[in-house]
Protein backbone atom coordinates (compact mmCIF):
# COMPACT_ATOMS: atom_id res chain seq x y z
CA UNK A 1 0.00 0.00 0.00
CA UNK A 2 1.51 2.99 -1.40
CA UNK A 3 2.30 5.95 1.42
CA UNK A 4 -0.93 8.18 -0.53
CA UNK A 5 -3.29 5.06 0.43
CA UNK A 6 -2.10 5.10 3.62
CA UNK A 7 -3.16 8.80 4.38
CA UNK A 8 -6.18 8.59 2.29
CA UNK A 9 -7.19 5.59 4.62
CA UNK A 10 -6.23 8.16 7.70
CA UNK A 11 -8.56 10.61 6.39
CA UNK A 12 -11.54 8.05 6.12
CA UNK A 13 -10.89 7.43 10.21
CA UNK A 14 -10.61 10.99 11.29
CA UNK A 15 -14.00 11.27 9.14
CA UNK A 16 -15.91 8.63 10.96
CA UNK A 17 -14.21 9.77 14.23
CA UNK A 18 -16.21 13.37 13.20
CA UNK A 19 -19.74 11.75 11.98
CA UNK A 20 -19.90 9.46 15.14
CA UNK A 21 -19.19 12.69 17.71
CA UNK A 22 -22.10 14.21 16.08
CA UNK A 23 -24.41 10.85 16.62
CA UNK A 24 -26.93 10.66 19.59
CA UNK A 25 -25.38 8.58 22.44
CA UNK A 26 -27.60 5.49 20.71
CA UNK A 27 -26.05 4.82 17.67
CA UNK A 28 -25.67 2.03 14.93
CA UNK A 29 -23.34 2.34 11.80
CA UNK A 30 -24.98 3.09 8.99
CA UNK A 31 -24.10 1.14 5.59
CA UNK A 32 -21.93 3.76 4.31
CA UNK A 33 -20.09 3.44 7.60
CA UNK A 34 -20.00 -0.08 7.65
CA UNK A 35 -18.23 0.09 4.07
CA UNK A 36 -15.70 2.40 5.49
CA UNK A 37 -15.08 -0.11 8.35
CA UNK A 38 -14.75 -2.97 6.07
CA UNK A 39 -12.14 -0.38 4.21
CA UNK A 40 -9.93 -0.22 7.45
CA UNK A 41 -10.42 -3.42 8.20
CA UNK A 42 -8.54 -5.03 4.72
CA UNK A 43 -6.10 -2.35 5.41
CA UNK A 44 -5.53 -3.68 8.97
CA UNK A 45 -5.36 -7.37 7.13
CA UNK A 46 -2.83 -6.15 4.37
CA UNK A 47 -0.65 -4.55 6.92
CA UNK A 48 -0.44 -7.79 8.88
CA UNK A 49 1.02 -9.48 5.94
CA UNK A 50 3.71 -7.33 5.69
CA UNK A 51 7.51 -9.13 7.01
CA UNK A 52 7.98 -8.02 10.60
CA UNK A 53 10.12 -4.71 10.15
CA UNK A 54 12.93 -3.89 12.92
CA UNK A 55 12.16 -1.77 15.75
CA UNK A 56 15.18 0.73 14.46
CA UNK A 57 17.80 0.40 11.75
CA UNK A 58 20.21 -2.09 12.33
CA UNK A 59 23.22 -0.99 15.00
CA UNK A 60 26.64 -2.35 16.09
CA UNK A 61 24.72 -4.38 19.39
CA UNK A 62 27.22 -4.56 22.04
CA UNK A 63 25.64 -7.92 22.75
CA UNK A 64 25.10 -11.45 21.61
CA UNK A 65 21.88 -13.20 22.02
CA UNK A 66 22.11 -15.37 24.88
CA UNK A 67 25.00 -13.97 26.34
CA UNK A 68 24.49 -11.44 29.21
CA UNK A 69 25.55 -7.63 29.51
CA UNK A 70 28.52 -9.33 31.88
CA UNK A 71 29.74 -11.41 29.73
CA UNK A 72 28.25 -14.53 31.03
CA UNK A 73 26.56 -17.36 29.49
CA UNK A 74 22.52 -17.63 30.22
CA UNK A 75 22.23 -21.47 30.60
CA UNK A 76 20.66 -23.21 27.21
CA UNK A 77 17.87 -25.96 27.70
CA UNK A 78 16.43 -28.10 24.89
CA UNK A 79 13.04 -28.26 26.34
CA UNK A 80 10.08 -26.44 25.33
CA UNK A 81 8.07 -25.20 28.46
CA UNK A 82 4.44 -25.15 28.00
CA UNK A 83 2.49 -22.05 28.29
CA UNK A 84 1.14 -21.32 31.68
CA UNK A 85 -0.98 -18.70 32.11
CA UNK A 86 0.32 -15.16 33.39
CA UNK A 87 1.46 -15.44 37.18
CA UNK A 88 0.73 -11.53 37.92
CA UNK A 89 -2.13 -9.54 35.42
CA UNK A 90 -1.54 -6.36 34.12
CA UNK A 91 -5.22 -4.75 33.72
CA UNK A 92 -4.31 -1.63 32.25
CA UNK A 93 -3.83 -0.36 28.33
CA UNK A 94 -0.82 1.82 27.64
CA UNK A 95 -2.45 3.76 25.32
CA UNK A 96 -0.96 7.71 26.03
CA UNK A 97 1.47 7.70 23.26
CA UNK A 98 3.08 12.15 23.65
CA UNK A 99 6.01 12.09 25.50
CA UNK A 100 5.37 15.67 26.70
CA UNK A 101 1.62 13.82 28.27
CA UNK A 102 4.31 12.59 31.13
CA UNK A 103 6.45 13.71 33.77
CA UNK A 104 10.27 14.06 32.47
CA UNK A 105 11.06 11.37 35.17
CA UNK A 106 8.91 8.98 33.84
CA UNK A 107 9.46 9.52 29.88
CA UNK A 108 13.43 8.84 31.42
CA UNK A 109 12.59 5.37 32.83
CA UNK A 110 10.38 4.34 30.23
CA UNK A 111 13.35 4.96 27.65
CA UNK A 112 15.34 3.12 30.01
CA UNK A 113 13.34 0.04 29.73
CA UNK A 114 12.86 0.38 25.92
CA UNK A 115 16.86 1.13 25.26
CA UNK A 116 17.84 -2.26 27.37
CA UNK A 117 15.28 -4.33 25.69
CA UNK A 118 16.12 -3.00 22.00
CA UNK A 119 19.76 -3.77 23.25
CA UNK A 120 18.74 -7.37 24.72
CA UNK A 121 20.55 -6.44 28.03
CA UNK A 122 18.08 -8.64 29.29
CA UNK A 123 19.42 -8.52 32.95
CA UNK A 124 19.24 -4.75 32.95
CA UNK A 125 15.70 -5.07 31.95
CA UNK A 126 14.32 -6.84 34.20
CA UNK A 127 15.66 -4.89 37.01
CA UNK A 128 13.87 -2.23 35.17
CA UNK A 129 10.15 -3.91 35.07
CA UNK A 130 10.52 -5.23 38.64
CA UNK A 131 8.83 -1.73 39.71
CA UNK A 132 7.21 -0.89 36.05
CA UNK A 133 4.42 -2.33 33.85
CA UNK A 134 5.78 -4.67 31.61
CA UNK A 135 3.12 -4.45 28.33
CA UNK A 136 4.55 -0.15 27.88
CA UNK A 137 5.99 0.94 25.02
CA UNK A 138 8.66 3.97 24.16
CA UNK A 139 6.58 7.06 24.84
CA UNK A 140 6.44 8.82 21.26
CA UNK A 141 7.73 5.42 19.58
CA UNK A 142 5.80 4.43 16.02
CA UNK A 143 6.46 0.61 16.05
CA UNK A 144 4.88 -0.60 19.36
CA UNK A 145 7.08 -2.63 20.56
CA UNK A 146 6.62 -3.93 24.14
CA UNK A 147 9.37 -5.67 25.95
CA UNK A 148 8.27 -9.16 24.84
CA UNK A 149 8.26 -8.13 21.18
CA UNK A 150 11.68 -7.28 21.71
CA UNK A 151 12.41 -10.58 23.45
CA UNK A 152 10.93 -12.78 20.88
CA UNK A 153 12.68 -10.34 17.79
CA UNK A 154 16.31 -11.07 19.64
CA UNK A 155 15.47 -14.82 20.03
CA UNK A 156 15.92 -14.04 24.01
CA UNK A 157 16.93 -17.19 25.80
CA UNK A 158 13.45 -19.02 27.01
CA UNK A 159 13.91 -17.79 30.34
CA UNK A 160 13.62 -14.28 29.86
CA UNK A 161 10.44 -14.66 28.02
CA UNK A 162 9.23 -16.89 30.79
CA UNK A 163 10.17 -13.62 33.40
CA UNK A 164 8.08 -11.30 31.42
CA UNK A 165 4.93 -13.72 31.39
CA UNK A 166 5.26 -14.28 34.74
CA UNK A 167 5.11 -10.26 35.52
CA UNK A 168 2.03 -10.13 33.29
CA UNK A 169 3.17 -9.67 29.62
CA UNK A 170 0.72 -10.20 26.93
CA UNK A 171 1.26 -12.32 24.23
CA UNK A 172 -1.70 -11.42 22.24
CA UNK A 173 -0.34 -7.64 22.36
CA UNK A 174 0.17 -7.01 18.58
CA UNK A 175 2.71 -4.22 17.13
CA UNK A 176 2.07 -1.36 15.13
CA UNK A 177 2.50 -3.45 12.26
CA UNK A 178 -0.20 -6.31 13.51
CA UNK A 179 2.31 -8.95 14.77
CA UNK A 180 2.18 -10.76 18.30
CA UNK A 181 5.63 -12.07 20.17
CA UNK A 182 4.91 -15.33 18.37
CA UNK A 183 4.55 -14.16 14.45
CA UNK A 184 7.65 -12.34 15.61
CA UNK A 185 9.76 -15.21 17.07
CA UNK A 186 8.37 -17.80 14.17
CA UNK A 187 9.56 -14.98 11.45
CA UNK A 188 12.61 -14.70 13.01
CA UNK A 189 13.34 -18.31 13.06
CA UNK A 190 13.24 -18.53 17.01
CA UNK A 191 11.66 -21.49 17.33
CA UNK A 192 12.51 -22.23 20.78
CA UNK A 193 10.30 -19.40 22.21
CA UNK A 194 7.36 -20.98 20.50
CA UNK A 195 6.19 -22.96 23.42
CA UNK A 196 6.41 -20.05 26.13
CA UNK A 197 4.73 -17.64 23.73
CA UNK A 198 2.28 -19.53 22.60
CA UNK A 199 -1.16 -17.42 24.36
CA UNK A 200 -3.19 -19.03 26.92
CA UNK A 201 -6.48 -17.66 26.17
CA UNK A 202 -8.92 -17.83 29.25
CA UNK A 203 -12.12 -16.29 27.54
CA UNK A 204 -12.26 -17.00 24.16
CA UNK A 205 -13.85 -15.20 21.60
CA UNK A 206 -14.84 -15.74 17.77
CA UNK A 207 -12.49 -13.75 15.43
CA UNK A 208 -15.14 -12.09 13.71
CA UNK A 209 -17.15 -11.11 17.16
CA UNK A 210 -13.39 -9.89 18.76
CA UNK A 211 -13.13 -7.73 15.75
CA UNK A 212 -16.77 -6.50 15.82
CA UNK A 213 -16.46 -5.21 19.36
CA UNK A 214 -12.88 -3.75 19.01
CA UNK A 215 -14.37 -1.94 16.08
CA UNK A 216 -17.26 -0.85 18.02
CA UNK A 217 -14.96 0.40 20.90
CA UNK A 218 -12.85 2.47 19.07
CA UNK A 219 -16.12 4.21 17.57
CA UNK A 220 -17.38 4.70 20.62
CA UNK A 221 -14.49 6.47 22.09
CA UNK A 222 -13.59 8.68 19.01
CA UNK A 223 -17.02 9.67 18.84
CA UNK A 224 -18.12 10.23 22.85
CA UNK A 225 -16.50 12.65 25.42
CA UNK A 226 -13.28 11.73 25.11
CA UNK A 227 -12.68 12.21 20.98
CA UNK A 228 -10.98 15.50 21.15
CA UNK A 229 -8.36 13.80 23.84
CA UNK A 230 -7.84 10.65 20.90
CA UNK A 231 -7.09 13.26 18.36
CA UNK A 232 -5.04 16.06 20.30
CA UNK A 233 -3.23 13.45 22.78
CA UNK A 234 -2.73 10.81 19.81
CA UNK A 235 -4.24 8.58 21.84
CA UNK A 236 -3.57 4.83 21.11
CA UNK A 237 -7.06 2.78 20.94
CA UNK A 238 -7.14 -0.38 23.64
CA UNK A 239 -6.89 -3.66 21.52
CA UNK A 240 -8.94 -6.17 23.00
CA UNK A 241 -7.27 -9.93 22.30
CA UNK A 242 -5.05 -9.18 25.40
CA UNK A 243 -8.18 -8.91 27.77
CA UNK A 244 -8.80 -12.73 27.06
CA UNK A 245 -6.10 -13.74 28.56
CA UNK A 246 -6.62 -12.41 31.70
CA UNK A 247 -8.59 -14.18 34.57
CA UNK A 248 -10.36 -10.83 35.25
CA UNK A 249 -11.30 -9.82 32.03
CA UNK A 250 -10.94 -5.90 32.61
CA UNK A 251 -8.48 -3.61 30.84
CA UNK A 252 -8.46 0.38 32.77
CA UNK A 253 -7.47 2.77 29.72
CA UNK A 254 -6.43 6.61 31.71
CA UNK A 255 -6.76 9.48 29.86
CA UNK A 256 -4.57 12.14 30.49
CA UNK A 257 -5.69 15.74 31.98
CA UNK A 258 -9.49 14.03 33.04
CA UNK A 259 -8.35 12.62 36.48
CA UNK A 260 -10.46 9.28 35.01
CA UNK A 261 -10.51 7.43 31.97
CA UNK A 262 -12.51 4.25 30.39
CA UNK A 263 -13.44 1.04 32.27
CA UNK A 264 -13.58 -2.06 29.78
CA UNK A 265 -15.54 -4.95 31.01
CA UNK A 266 -15.82 -8.11 29.03
CA UNK A 267 -19.05 -9.76 30.08
CA UNK A 268 -19.28 -13.01 27.53
CA UNK A 269 -19.50 -11.67 23.83
CA UNK A 270 -20.19 -8.12 25.37
CA UNK A 271 -18.24 -5.07 26.63
CA UNK A 272 -19.75 -3.11 29.17
CA UNK A 273 -17.51 0.22 29.15
CA UNK A 274 -17.96 3.17 31.98
CA UNK A 275 -15.63 6.37 30.78
CA UNK A 276 -15.78 8.43 34.08
CA UNK A 277 -13.71 11.68 34.86
CA UNK A 278 -13.51 12.48 38.52
CA UNK A 279 -12.76 16.41 37.59
CA UNK A 280 -16.00 16.62 35.61
CA UNK A 281 -18.04 14.30 37.98
CA UNK A 282 -19.30 12.96 35.64
CA UNK A 283 -19.24 8.88 34.28
CA UNK A 284 -21.27 6.93 31.40
CA UNK A 285 -21.59 3.53 30.69
CA UNK A 286 -22.41 1.70 27.65
CA UNK A 287 -22.74 -1.66 26.28
CA UNK A 288 -20.94 -2.49 23.69
CA UNK A 289 -21.81 -5.82 21.05
CA UNK A 290 -20.24 -6.84 18.08
CA UNK A 291 -22.67 -4.80 16.21
CA UNK A 292 -24.00 -2.07 18.03
CA UNK A 293 -23.19 0.77 21.22
CA UNK A 294 -26.15 0.76 23.46
CA UNK A 295 -25.98 4.02 25.78
CA UNK A 296 -27.24 1.94 29.89
CA UNK A 297 -26.58 5.14 32.10
CA UNK A 298 -25.44 8.80 32.84
CA UNK A 299 -24.28 9.47 36.24
CA UNK A 300 -23.61 12.78 37.82
CA UNK A 301 -21.84 13.69 40.72
CA UNK A 302 -21.98 17.18 42.34
CA UNK A 303 -20.01 18.22 45.53
CA UNK A 304 -22.82 17.70 48.76
CA UNK A 305 -25.39 16.66 46.89
CA UNK A 306 -27.10 13.11 46.22
CA UNK A 307 -25.77 11.74 42.60
CA UNK A 308 -27.73 12.09 39.51
CA UNK A 309 -28.62 9.00 37.55
CA UNK A 310 -30.08 9.05 33.94
CA UNK A 311 -31.05 6.00 31.98
CA UNK A 312 -32.86 5.75 28.62
CA UNK A 313 -36.48 6.12 28.05
CA UNK A 314 -38.39 3.01 28.09
CA UNK A 315 -38.67 2.56 24.27
CA UNK A 316 -35.70 4.55 22.94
Amino acid sequence: MSEEEEQALRELNRELARKFAEKDKNYVPSEEDRRTIEKLDKARQERLKRPVEPPRQPAKYDFAPGVAPDGSLYPVHERKPQPQPNAAEDHEWDGVTLRTSYAPDEVARRDQIADAARNGHWSQMLALLATSRVNRTRPGGTEGFAPLHQVAWHGAPVEVAQRLVELGAWRLLRTTSGHTPLAIARQRGHQHLSGILEPVVRHPLAEDVLRGLEEHLAMLIRGGRYADFVLRQQLRLPQLAPITELAEPKLWFPVPGQYGGIEIELQGTELMVTNSSRAGGWSLRYRVTPSSVEFVEERIDAPGAPPIVRSPEPGR
